[in-house]
């Protein structure tokens, strides 16, 4: 079935996710995917990390950016399999 998000037509579903489940478990880093303007207003009263370390951030940015999407995409169908074989 479709997400609640994708069929959102009037900006009011928030949608939270984390980058534990297919990146790296223990990462504790999560995004949020929402209409805009709730985003801007998210980051002005949350502050850029949301508790979140520095370092854990920028480990996070320089690995999305040297895989790139393709590199993304096999990692993921990686990880796909070892949850399928558990």
């Amino acid at each position: 079935p479709p997400s609640f998000l994708s069929v959102d037509t009037d900006g009011r579903v928030v949608r939270c996710d984390t980058f534990s489940k297919w990146v790296s478990p223990g990462l504790r880093c999560g995004f949020v995917t929402a209409p805009r303007p709730l985003i801007v207003k998210l980051a002005q009263g949350a502050g850029p990390s949301l508790g979140v370390s520095s370092p854990v951030q920028v480990f996070l940015v320089e690995m999305l950016r040297r895989w790139g999407p393709a590199g993304l995409h096999r990692h993921v169908q990686r990880v796909q399999a070892a949850y399928r074989r558990r």
